[in-house]
């Protein structure tokens, strides 16, 4: 009977995973279109972060790291069979994961063309989330208390806000000056045609299943209500990719008006909070059973 029980489980488990991974894409293009359809179909405008104040962009820093300490709180007992050196990693594949790291770089070079300027571009941030995940990693075992995680968190954000970006900056920044002859101007403009569409559709798989990889890391530890857990899921989500202090705080800085603002700012805010949404729909119906 029991090995009965066992078969039926793996059966009903090997069908679970096409239909989790169709419901995941699915989820990634319903969340991708809401981005697509505010900014080419209604006309909301691309977010301008040229006038939001340091100490925003500082909190949307710490907002970030906050959110990668209280995932890392959720997900030990998952990744404690690693080493420090592969939960670092780990912690690092899925900030860029969320943070869209591959997709921008490919998404830049599919407009330009100029792929290698695309790639070196990319070259700060990374190191700044490499930061980001080794001090996660190293200090995240060391707050005791959701208190003490707030704290730690802002004060690790603004370390990488004023001291490690622009340490890197000064550094690299003359360097990547050097090469800006391999940039190239945009061969495509607003409304972006197939050529463009069609991968941007495409690598959104990566936030999606970065999304995916945090639900199965931390859902059996989010709080139980199912509306606090797919709450609590979705803020963590937004927080990772920066989302959530752009649309409340940043808005308040740009120069369009309150609401123009807001809806320029908030078409990524809205879109990482359907995939969070849509994701952890998913994977309280299916996830956890394949």
């Amino acid at each position: 009977m029991a090995g009965e029980g066992t078969g039926r489980t793996g059966r009903g488990g090997g069908q679970n995973w096409p239909l989790l991974i169709g419901a995941l894409a699915l989820a990634g293009a319903v969340s991708l279109s809401i981005h697509v359809v505010m900014i080419e179909a209604l006309g909301v405008a691309y977010p301008d972060d040229t006038g939001a104040p340091a100490w925003a962009k500082a909190a949307n820093m710490a907002g970030t790291v906050i959110a990668m300490l209280a995932f890392y709180r959720l997900a030990r007992p998952g990744l404690e069979r690693h080493g420090p050196l592969a939960r670092g990693l780990i912690v690092l594949v899925l900030l860029a994961m969320v943070k869209e790291e591959l997709r921008g770089l490919v998404m830049d070079g599919v407009v330009t063309q100029g792929w290698a300027f695309a790639a070196l571009k990319e070259v700060p941030s990374l190191v700044v989330m490499a930061f980001i995940a080794a001090a996660v990693v190293a200090v995240g075992p060391r707050l005791q208390g959701w208190l003490s995680l707030l704290a730690g968190g802002a004060v690790l954000g603004a370390v990488a806000f004023f001291a490690v970006q622009p340490a890197i900056g000064a550094a690299y920044g003359p360097w990547l000056q050097s090469m800006a002859y391999l940039a190239k101007p945009d061969l495509y403009q607003m409304p972006y045609p197939i050529q463009v569409m069609v991968p941007a559709y495409l690598t959104f798989a990566e936030p999606t299943a970065g999304c995916a990889i945090i639900a199965a890391l931390t859902w059996p530890r989010l709080p139980q209500q199912p509306w606090l857990r797919l709450a609590g899921f979705a803020v963590m989500i937004m927080l990772i990719k920066g989302v959530l202090v752009r649309t409340l705080v940043y808005s308040f800085f740009m120069k369009p008006p309150l609401v123009s603002a807001m809806l320029s700012q908030g078409q990524f805010g809205l879109e990482f909070l359907s995939l969070a949404v849509l994701t952890g729909l998913i994977w309280q119906a299916w996830g956890r059973r394949a």
